[in-house]
């Protein structure tokens, strides 16, 4: 057999065990998110805080950094993508939030603390509602209402 087809059959037979879904499952099992639990804060001065705990699959707080997708609905069933988002938003004291494209107020990744929070505040001016939703281990977990009420 040429060394060129040797090469190549080792390559797949490599790729081949990397890419099972047993192997891959098994190894990070023992770190795996299985929920989260989302706490919408009270208004204030425009600002709303969004507190997220993530879970093991045993309901306890997770002890390690996690990621995860998430974006913003404008429905309670995150079927309908926010249009524009809050003004503005940042992490409060816990996590890192990356928003997709830069600048986007609709969706990105956050990755929580070596405990598991994310602490998340939004800015808005005006009246509006909007739903967090976060993507954990193929399923969508949605906040209530983060509702801006504009009088405060």
């Amino acid at each position: 057999m040429p060394y060129v087809q040797r090469m190549l059959r080792r390559f797949l037979n490599v790729a081949h065990v990397w890419l099972k879904p047993q192997t891959f499952l098994t190894a990070t099992s023992k770190k795996k998110v299985a929920s989260a639990s989302i706490v919408v804060g009270a208004e204030a001065a425009n600002v709303i805080n969004v507190a997220v705990q993530l879970k093991s699959a045993d309901g306890k707080d997770v002890a390690y950094r996690a990621g995860m997708g998430f974006y913003l609905s404008s429905d309670a069933d995150g079927d309908t993508i926010e249009a524009s988002g809050p003004d503005s938003w940042a992490i409060g004291t816990d996590g890192i939030l990356l928003p997709d494209g830069g600048d986007s107020l609709i969706s990105g990744v956050v990755i929580s603390e070596v405990d598991g929070d994310i602490d998340i505040d939004m800015t808005h001016s005006g009246a509006d509602t909007f739903y967090l939703n976060l993507l954990v281990d193929g399923e969508v977990y949605t906040s209530d209402a983060i509702t801006f009420d504009a009088t405060t």
